[in-house]
């Protein structure tokens, strides 16, 4: 039956590969097959219910780090080829950096409408490491039909740029597409790190209430154990830094006592949990049984509208079940609230609000980002 589908979905695509880039290529939630992978602050266990669950193995307050680990691969959006580096995602003017000049991209000829970021992701992976994509789930049984024939289409594309050492069946593209459709990371940079003049080029990508721009996508298998929860107790980032990889962080946000489960959240969770529960199943494949979608089946919380100026988003976000929304974003609409105010940030964010931001970007909140100036 599988084997019929991916027949169907080739021949669907067929009209999209007259817009594949013909330039040669410059050399969150699926959990992780691989077994007993274990750090000093968690180790994997199996669910019957849940499959495969990252368990805290000693008590953790906000801000503690998780785990931190190089991305196995990342593509920068189409839309930002040429105005981000296609290796670190940090501001440049060309392709990539001064830095990663002879690093290896699969960028050439993207066209800044075109959809490539899928198939530069997993071509990238397989030539780093053709089985790095393996222990993670591809749910190829779940897939509606669409995302069948996108994710066909982008294995298609994928197969033309691999070198020869990362060659595979069609089969094998298709499952590593989905794979890393269902794990991959979302690269958000907060909204608040980015120059005034740089934020009109971002308006049409993908936000989270305005409050973050996503701009890429990264791979990470050893981060991918992390299962969701709409009342996450972590918060997992991408990192970006001039000169290095992206590297994905996972920080608590909230206390987390030993033998809990560490959760992140997926998606944006304020919606109430029939939104919440499409947006799952649309995207991750999976009907979200999480304690809070539990207790609203019965004691349903009311959706927040989340719009309006800085203030009005920051209030809204305050008083969402989600943590996620409280911990992370408020915090964010906060500063934007005391730019359009005028205030310099650091007084303005300071007490609970910055205290926040540390425990969801690291210590050095605001530090890292170059790009404001």
């Amino acid at each position: 039956r599988l084997t019929r589908r991916v027949r169907i979905a080739t021949k669907r695509t067929a009209r999209h590969t007259s817009s594949v880039p013909r330039g040669l290529p410059n050399r969150r939630r699926a959990t992780v097959i691989c077994a007993r992978a274990m750090t000093d602050t968690f180790r994997v266990t199996s669910h019957p219910e849940r499959g495969r669950c990252a368990i805290a193995t000693k008590a953790l307050r906000p801000g503690d780090l998780i785990i931190s680990e190089p991305t196995l691969a990342f593509a920068i959006n189409d839309a930002l080829v040429r105005k981000r580096c296609a290796v670190t995602g940090c501001d440049t003017n060309d392709i990539t950096c001064a830095e990663c000049a002879n690093v290896e991209h699969y960028c050439d000829g993207v066209a800044e409408g075109g959809e490539t970021r899928l198939a530069r992701l997993v071509a990238a992976a397989r030539a780093r490491d053709r089985e790095g994509l393996a222990g993670l789930v591809s749910h190829i049984d779940d897939v509606d039909d669409e995302t069948l024939e996108f994710a066909t289409y982008a294995a298609a594309l994928a197969r033309q740029w691999w070198p020869l050492s990362a060659k595979c069946s069609t089969e094998r593209a298709l499952e590593d597409v989905l794979r890393c459709h269902c794990n991959a990371f979302a690269v958000l940079l907060p909204t608040p790190a980015l120059a005034h003049h740089k934020r009109p080029a971002m308006a049409g990508l993908g936000t989270r209430h305005g409050l973050a721009k996503e701009i890429g996508l990264a791979i990470c298998p050893k981060a991918a154990v992390f299962n969701h929860s709409c009342a996450a107790n972590a918060f997992a980032r991408v990192r970006l830094r001039p000169g290095q990889s992206p590297s994905v962080e996972v920080r608590a946000i909230a206390p987390i006592a030993v033998d809990e489960e560490i959760c992140i959240s997926y998606a944006d969770s304020v919606g109430d949990v029939t939104a919440r529960r499409k947006v799952l199943r649309d995207s991750f494949f999976f009907d979200c049984a999480c304690d809070r979608c539990t207790r609203e089946e019965t004691t349903p919380t009311p959706s927040f509208v989340i719009e309006g100026d800085a203030a009005a988003k920051a209030t809204a976000l305050e008083a969402s079940s989600d943590p996620t929304a409280r911990l992370v974003y408020a915090p964010l609409a906060r500063c934007l609230e005391s730019e359009s105010k005028g205030e310099p940030l650091s007084p303005h964010v300071g007490g609970i609000v910055l205290e926040n931001l540390r425990h969801a970007f690291g210590p050095g909140f605001g530090e890292e980002w170059g790009d404001r100036r």
